[in-house]
């Protein structure tokens, strides 16, 4: 027993030596790591050292110098550069915008275009950039003394005088111009050509001073008529060809519709086919609807495919601004269905409430009897461009009725939406 406690207590001493051994073996491992570790910190806290005085020995040289001094005045370039660029742009921005004061000046004083003729550079067809070029080249002749001319240069006029003269001349000139041009609907390029020249002719016999206006100024003017009174002509068809877009968008929508009622008429042919009574009876509704809005878009379907072949056909509408009494806008729409260009008005007005719709009519030539509508009105037009008269719904009735329409115009005020606010808004003491 006491060989058997040795021979354990002998293997344990052994255990523990080795173990010891195994320690110190490890210990010695690291501390020669951490020798050649410092020796490796050492040798680069040389080099940093050397790299400190080389550095500082060519940073007291005059090239370095030179260097950063260069360097600042880049920097101080490239900042100098980027404010002048900015400068520049500020510049031009008001370069422009004083290019368009000095136009209004010019328009106002010579007559040369006001808002009330800007619907004559409406953006179709390209017309507006070409009649745009035109009144730039009258602008143009004007500043450089060109609009007019004087047969005797040697007679002594008072320069205010002659400025006035000018300007007296020439707006007259231009209104006549723009009086002639905004009444040629239907006309004769010709007629109109003609009538600006014999203007031109009596205007020159009557000015003072041998003054004039200049044949350049009046072939500026007769080539302006020419382009707007084709764009009048072509409106119609220029118009067309931009519907023909919105219709065809709106026909891809209806085909996609009843493409989808009738795949959901055969699902709820499904239904109806099974065993259970409730589905049977659910079935049976789903189809009936479907069917019923099946043919309210398989006739939109035909009213837009009859439109893209008929390019006269279209609505005419009547409406009103609720807020605006006496005031009617007379338009129209080649869509299928007409509220659809209806509620676009009302979109894009601004105003708080849907415009007031008093009557719709579908016509075989639409640009034709719109065109009539608005000869009818043309001495109480608001705005040539927006299409809106100051007029009544009586008087409107009465063209109608005139022209052989049996279109019956509502009056009054048809929105729910409209009342319902109104009677609110006078519960809070404000009155629309």
């Amino acid at each position: 027993m006491i060989y058997v406690i040795a021979g354990i207590l002998f293997i344990v001493m052994v255990v523990a030596i080795n173990k010891n051994i195994s320690q110190k073996v490890k210990i010695g491992t690291l501390l020669l790591d951490l020798r050649d570790q410092s020796t490796r910190l050492e040798d680069c806290q040389d080099k940093v050292l050397k790299y400190k005085t080389e550095l500082k020995a060519i940073m007291t040289t005059e090239g370095y110098k030179n260097l950063l001094e260069e360097e600042q005045s880049l920097a101080k370039r490239i900042k100098i550069y980027g404010n002048l660029e900015k400068l520049l742009e500020k510049e031009q921005s008001l370069e422009k915008q004083l290019e368009l004061y000095d136009n209004q000046i010019l328009d106002c004083e010579f007559g040369i275009e006001d808002d009330e003729q800007q619907w004559c550079v409406e953006s179709i067809g390209g017309y507006k950039e070409l009649i745009k070029d035109e009144k730039d080249t009258q602008r143009m002749l004007v500043r450089n003394n060109c609009g007019t001319m004087r047969e005797d240069i040697n007679l002594k006029i008072d320069w205010d005088e002659e400025v006035a003269i000018n300007k007296l001349i020439l707006s007259n000139f231009n209104n006549f111009c723009d009086k002639a041009i905004g009444n040629a609907r239907n006309k004769e390029f010709r007629v109109v050509e003609a009538t600006i020249k014999k203007e031109y002719e009596k205007i020159n016999k009557i000015c003072p001073y041998g003054m004039s206006i200049s044949e350049m100024y009046l072939e500026s003017k007769i080539s302006e008529a020419s382009m707007r009174i084709e764009m009048a002509d072509r409106k119609g068809e220029l118009l067309v060809n931009e519907d023909e877009e919105n219709i065809e968008e709106e026909l891809s929508v209806y085909e996609d519709g009843v493409k989808r009622a009738e795949e959901g008429i055969e699902r709820a042919n499904k239904l109806i086919e099974s065993d259970s009574e409730a589905d049977c009876e659910k079935g049976r509704e789903i189809k009936r609807l479907l069917e019923e809005k099946l043919v309210e878009l398989r006739k939109k379907v035909e009213e837009d495919k009859d439109i893209l072949k008929n390019k006269k056909k279209g609505h005419i509408y009547f409406v009103s601004d609720v807020q605006v009494p006496n005031q009617i806008k007379i338009g129209l729409t080649r869509r299928a269905d007409p509220m659809v260009r209806i509620d676009e008005l009302s979109q894009s007005a601004g105003t708080p409430f849907k415009v007031n719709v008093h009557g719709i009519m579908a016509v075989d030539d639409a640009f034709k009897v719109e065109n009539d509508f608005h000869n009818y009105f043309r001495s109480v037009i608001i705005h040539e461009k927006k299409e809106w008269f100051h007029i009544t719904v009586e008087e409107a009735q009465k063209a109608l009725i005139e022209k052989g329409f049996d279109l019956r115009l509502k009056d009054g005020i048809f929105h729910a939406d409209y009342e319902s606010n109104k009677k609110r808004l006078e519960k809070k003491g404000i009155t629309i």
